[in-house]
């Protein structure tokens, strides 16, 4: 089996371009070989490059095996079905699809599986899934295909191309897939299943059928946890009414968490509504592919059994109707969701409604407090003014008696001698009291007038900030000088 390659992730906008080969091929097959002269299904497996692959197709035609007894060799005309496996992954290098198998190799593949001129460019293609016919006739013998696929910007992309040969009972499979085994251990377990009936397991239409099936079961696994997801969600919400389940308070629950998760599960269920749309098709064309369409009226592929493809027509329409179930159930999931959705909605508006109330309450109680505080602010103001008054009278009374003290002062001072004969004489040191008191009223002035105009609480700030400033000189900006 071939080692998967690099994931990397591909979004459908971007562009595709040329899809490109490797320089070696590298790919591994699956062989089945059922005949009446074989006691059991033979099955075959291993790994193909450049030179084994031409000598792989070599093996077509006729078959040979071992009979029973003395070791002698019979002529089995058997049913036989022959499956490639490749890588097709984007390139790490160039960011381009590229296949595991050179341009050589496939040239050869597709020659002998005559596969149409749009396989390669069917690969890019947007679709969640997708099947189409082709047929062909070469001067040997006539061939139907089928291609069934998914799309290849999903993870897990593969791409089935079947060729079935009716005169050699023989039927070739090619899938391109990210990662092979993600087809290759669904087919190979599908085989256990068939032991006892060989010749569905050689039938041609078993790789389209097994590849449809493993989407029908991958969408069933993906629905059911939907599902619960859903009922998680009922819970949370307390949007139910079974007993024996919790019920919780929808008020309480993060709105912004919820309502992604229903998007995202809304979306999911979306896309496989899609994909299931996308399968019922499919099954629909492989129905057809089986009947009269392909088969030049008849109601059985050539070489095969009736009773096989009547097996095989049974499976189909189990299938188609497994997928009609499933899309019910994922139409009724979806509706649950719009359900959900629309009752977070109606809980946001309750809540906010609440909110909005308890918002009013506490805006009424503080209006009631900011009213409280307005009366005793208009106390103080009434107080204060009160004090005001008082003030102004007390500096009214001493603007009365200031004259008065300072004359009361002057004249009690000993530079006056008032004993002297005829008047008051001033003696000679009155003048000394003069020089100091004149230059400190002057001093204690400008003290004043530098305080108020210069910003002395801004740089002493920054003084404080920085204390690398200090020392520095201090640039008298922004003064108000008025």
């Amino acid at each position: 089996m071939a080692a998967p390659r690099e994931t990397i992730w591909w979004r459908p906008s971007e562009e595709i371009g040329t899809l490109e080969f490797d320089a070696h091929t590298k790919c591994s097959f699956v062989e089945l070989l059922h005949g009446p002269g074989l006691p059991r299904m033979v099955k075959t497996e291993g790994f193909l490059d450049d030179d084994s692959l031409g000598q792989w197709f070599e093996k077509d035609q006729p078959v040979h095996a071992t009979g029973m007894g003395e070791g002698k060799h019979f002529e089995i005309a058997g049913s036989r079905l022959r499956i490639l496996f490749a890588t097709c992954g984007i390139s790490s290098k160039t960011h381009k699809p590229e296949v595991s198998i050179s341009k050589k190799a496939f040239a050869v593949i597709k020659d002998r599986l005559r596969l149409p001129n749009y396989f390669l460019t069917n690969i890019p293609r947007d679709h969640l899934a997708c099947t189409t016919s082709f047929s062909g006739d070469t001067s040997k013998e006539q061939i139907h295909g089928l291609i069934f696929k998914l799309a290849f910007y999903r993870p897990k992309f593969y791409q089935v191309s079947i060729s079935y040969y009716p005169e050699l009972n023989l039927t070739y499979g090619l899938v391109l897939a990210r990662n092979p085994c993600d087809v290759m251990e669904p087919l190979l377990s599908l085989l256990e299943t068939y032991e006892s009936k060989p010749d569905l397991a050689v039938h041609p239409l078993l790789l389209p059928i097994a590849a449809i099936g493993r989407e029908i079961d991958r969408a069933r696994r993906r629905i059911h946890r939907w599902d619960k997801d859903v009922d998680e969600l009922e819970e949370v919400m307390g949007q139910h009414d079974s007993e024996g389940r919790p019920l919780g308070n929808p008020l309480e629950m993060n709105f912004t968490s919820k309502t992604r998760k229903l998007n995202y599960l809304s979306k999911r269920v979306g896309v496989d509504i899609l994909h299931l749309g996308y399968v019922k098709f499919s099954l629909e064309i492989v129905e057809s592919w089986n009947k009269s369409s392909i088969c030049g009226g008849k109601e059985y592929l050539d070489g095969v059994g009736e009773p096989i493809c009547h097996a095989m027509k049974e499976k189909t329409i189990l299938m188609k109707e497994d997928c009609r179930l499933l899309l019910l159930l994922a139409e009724y999931e979806e509706k649950r969701m719009k359900i959900l959705i629309q009752a977070v909605y109606q809980f946001m508006a309750q809540k906010d409604a609440r909110v909005n109330i308890e918002l009013a309450l506490n805006s009424a109680a503080i209006a009631k407090a900011s009213k409280e505080d307005s009366a005793i602010m208009r106390q103080i103001a009434i107080e204060t003014k009160r004090d005001s008054s008082a003030m102004k009278t007390i500096a009214l009374l001493g603007m009365l008696f200031l004259p008065g003290t300072f004359v009361a002062a002057i004249f009690a001072m000993p530079v006056i001698d008032w004993e002297a004969e005829g008047m008051p004489v001033i003696k000679e040191g009155f003048k000394y009291y003069w020089a100091v008191t004149a230059p400190l009223t002057l001093l204690v002035l400008a003290s004043w007038g530098l305080a108020m105009l210069f910003p002395w609480k801004k740089w002493i700030s920054r003084l404080i900030e920085n204390p690398q400033t200090r020392g520095r000189d201090i640039e008298l900006t922004g003064l108000n000088l008025d």
